[in-house]
């Protein structure tokens, strides 16, 4: 899921409750995006958890926990990522309870703009920035288009030196909302918003002004240089309440939402919660994704062969054998034989023969050598090796990661 362990963090606050035990061999995953694609060694229950713009497949995972509305029965429940996100939900709380500001506020510094992807975004969130900054200079503040600098350190303190926030969304969406409006909310700025469409059904318009509302960026513009301006405009924005009703609140934002309806999944048991289907198109799907991950790996074994097989080296073993006799199985033998290291065979569950001199042998009834040495390429597959072989196995998906 990461490794900035938000997410990671927030499953473990959702099952504190339940007596389970981490394993690699489970009955269920939770898993993030497709940069790994590690879900896919786990044959066992899928839930998926992204607070980003990402349409969860359900081809492969069985559950999925979102920013966005969608309708999927029992498999999806929304659940806003300004909640879920590290700090976050404490802050939108205590943003419910944010004190009126004083007239003072108004004598602050413009505007202040905190971003650090520039990229995969949509262009008018810079558009606007640089609009603006044509009416006063609007202080950026993160890796991008930084002209304070330095890069801020800690948002918040940042932020409450300013009389507005530029909150934009990386795109617009219903429902996807982050942490931006309410961490600029919450420093006691106004923020100047764009985004998702429906917002206006979970927070107060009255208390951020948002650009979608006009028919062009310039009007919007010349809105912020009024209330920019005056003085009893800006402090009735700025103290409105982020919510206009906290009871609807309430049942909209239960923190424990997302807790309970992971749990729930939990305890139906593997086989009960078991939700994607295991044949048909969506099986097909599958294979794809994994054969994604094995043309990403041939082209790391390639630009790693040295360490590779300086790593091999030092495992000092008695006898080396390969297990997969497919395109990785291959390239490593490759990469091994040009750096003159000796293949005592490859192993394939459903074929035998010869490549390059070295002999494939098949899995059934095979029996190695007491300190032979299992390098197998087969996605997924090393612990059921380790029970069949009866012999030390190492994955390369591990190994090429530990060489890193």
């Amino acid at each position: 899921v990461g490794d900035n362990g938000i997410i990671e963090q927030f499953v473990m606050d959702c099952i504190d409750t339940l007596d389970v035990e981490i394993s690699d061999n489970p009955d269920f995953v939770f898993c993030g995006d497709f940069e790994t694609h590690d879900f896919l060694k786990y044959d066992c229950v899928r839930i998926y958890i992204n607070g980003e713009l990402e349409f969860p497949d359900f081809n492969v995972y069985d559950y999925a926990l979102g920013s966005l509305h969608l309708e999927m029965g029992d498999r999806y429940r929304r659940f806003p990522f300004y909640l879920w996100r590290d700090g976050t939900a404490r802050e939108f709380e205590e943003s419910l309870r944010r004190n009126k500001l004083p007239d003072s506020a108004f004598n602050r510094k413009f505007c202040n703009y905190i971003v650090s992807n520039g990229a995969f975004v949509n262009p008018v969130r810079h558009q606007f920035f640089e609009l603006l900054s044509g009416y006063r200079c609007v202080d950026s503040g993160g890796l991008f288009c930084n002209n304070i600098g330095y890069q801020v350190e800690n948002k918040d303190s940042f932020q409450r030196d300013y009389k507005f926030s530029l909150t934009f969304e990386n795109e617009s969406y219903p429902g996807y909302i982050t942490e931006k409006i309410v961490e600029a909310y919450n420093a006691g700025t106004i923020p100047i918003y764009w985004g998702a469409a429906d917002i206006g059904q979970e927070f107060n318009e009255n208390a951020f002004i948002n650009v979608s509302d006009y028919h062009t960026l310039d009007e919007a513009i010349k809105y912020i240089r009024f209330i920019d301006e005056d003085r009893e405009s800006y402090m009735r924005i700025l103290n409105e309440p982020l919510i206009k009703d906290t009871s609807m609140s309430k049942s909209i934002y239960d923190n424990d939402e997302a807790g309970v309806f992971i749990r729930e999944i939990l305890l139906r048991g593997r086989e009960s919660a078991y939700r994607r289907t295991k044949y048909g198109r969506p099986t097909i799907i599958e294979s794809r994704y994994k054969c994604d991950v094995y043309a990403k790996m041939a082209e790391t074994i390639m630009s790693q062969e040295i360490p590779l097989s300086e790593w091999l080296r030092k495992m000092n073993s008695g006898s080396v054998y390969i297990y997969g006799a497919g395109l990785i199985g291959k390239i490593l033998s490759d990469v091994f034989n040009r750096n003159g290291i000796r293949i005592d065979g490859m192993i394939d569950c459903s074929k035998s023969g010869n490549y390059k001199n070295v002999d494939i042998l098949s899995a059934d009834g095979l029996c190695l050598e007491e300190n032979a040495l299992v390098v197998n390429t087969v996605y997924g597959n090393k612990d059921a090796l380790k029970r069949n072989l009866d012999c030390e196995v190492v994955d390369i998906f591990e190994i090429v990661e530990t060489i890193r």
